[in-house]
């Protein structure tokens, strides 16, 4: 672990410092200031600006202003993460979109990201030897999005809370378990889907017993696990005194202009059609063709991961809930953010660690150098997920 955290610093330090170029020679997208906390306020010093700012770009500015200032019209980003932001803004009494702030979020984020790596480290050695372990992190932190989880993001946190639950159901810890699946519903919309995995996870602990005797047996312990719903719904009546929608933090996404449905599920097929239509009508010069690849790519690469999973017979847990967390997306029209939600697919890469080390070494090398380019992008105002 101790090999696995210096790692991790270097390649913090060298992340950074592809912002600091992708800043000295790359301007930032016409238009799109407004995805960088330097348009809220040009006064940050040049070295916070060319190093650290971008980490809060896009979704962190909305982040950063909820922790500040609270809900105006950001709905959509479930309230855990921003309040883990707001307490110590608050406590400080620091400037929303300052220095004092940004160092806050960042420490706290980071942290996180720390954290997150110990749980998985620790959840993987139950299964793999340990140079599989190492190998298998070694390519979360290579994976081409993973910068988000340094970055003012909730995917750390939410991969943090991931990881917890399925070590404490590991241990036979079921009702400790529900704590950390509950604050899973209030990080991200996908959390949910923890719910439904800690049940199969328990029928998995009774070797899968007939569900109507299990049910008769185990009622209360059953039950007990739709409470970690309880958290999401105070949320949903939150948007509903706020806004006067129960399901604003879901309709929210369907105001962005990116096609995504709110109202119902679309057929996957549909899905890629919508694609076919935009790489074959765009210019290949434009960024949304570049970016529309970028996510189509990403979503054969995630469904070629699962079946190899799958084949390899990894842990039926971690099939379950990164089908389900990654189906989620796939099946709302739109592929927007999805090279982002991959990143819930950390279980599934433990099977990459059984690979030839050229190979591995390869995939790794890919990854990081498909990774600098998207950090460039996004650093420079250009939506990646």
């Amino acid at each position: 672990m101790q090999q696995l955290l210096k790692l991790s610093t270097a390649w913090i330090i060298t992340l950074i410092t592809i912002i600091f170029l992708a800043t000295q020679f790359i301007s930032h997208r016409p238009d799109f200031a407004y995805t960088s906390i330097n348009h809220f306020n040009p006064q940050l010093p040049t070295l916070l600006q060319q190093t650290l700012v971008p980490l809060a770009n896009f979704d962190g500015v909305h982040y950063i202003q909820i922790a500040g200032e609270g809900y105006v019209d950001q709905g959509r980003f479930l309230p855990l993460y921003p309040g883990l932001l707001a307490m110590p803004t608050q406590l400080l009494q620091a400037k929303t979109f300052g220095v004092t702030q940004l160092l806050l979020s960042l420490a706290i984020s980071w942290s996180i990201f720390a954290g997150m790596l110990w749980v998985w480290h620790k959840l993987f050695s139950l299964d793999f030897k340990q140079s599989q372990v190492f190998w298998t992190l070694l390519f979360f932190i290579s994976f081409p999005t993973s910068f988000f989880l340094i970055s003012i993001y909730s995917e750390a946190l939410f991969l943090l809370l991931a990881g917890v639950t399925f070590l404490l159901a590991r241990k036979g810890k079921w009702g400790w378990a529900l704590l950390p699946t509950a604050l899973l519903t209030i990080t991200r919309l996908t959390g949910f889907v923890m719910i439904p995995t800690l049940a199969f996870m328990y029928w998995q602990v009774h070797n899968f017993e007939n569900p109507l005797l299990l049910v008769r047996k185990h009622f209360w312990r059953l039950a007990s696990f739709s409470l970690p719903i309880v958290p999401l719904l105070i949320y949903s009546y939150f948007n509903y005194q706020k806004w006067g929608d129960w399901l604003y933090f879901v309709n929210a996404h369907g105001a962005l202009g990116n096609s995504r449905s709110t109202s119902g599920l679309v057929f996957p097929l549909v899905t890629l059609y919508r694609y076919f239509k935009i790489i074959t009508s765009l210019s290949p010069t434009l960024h949304e063709f570049k970016v529309a690849i970028i996510e189509l790519l990403s979503l054969f690469a995630i469904c070629g991961l699962f079946v190899w999973s799958a084949i390899k017979k990894i842990r039926l847990e971690y099939l379950l809930f990164s089908g389900l967390a990654i189906s989620i997306p796939i099946l709302s029209g739109t592929l927007t953010g999805f090279p982002r939600y991959c990143l819930v697919a950390l279980p599934l890469l433990g099977t990459l660690s059984t690979l030839p080390k050229n190979w591995k070494v390869s995939l790794i090398a890919t990854g990081f150098i498909a990774q600098a380019a998207l950090l460039t992008l996004h650093t420079s105002g250009y939506f990646i997920a």
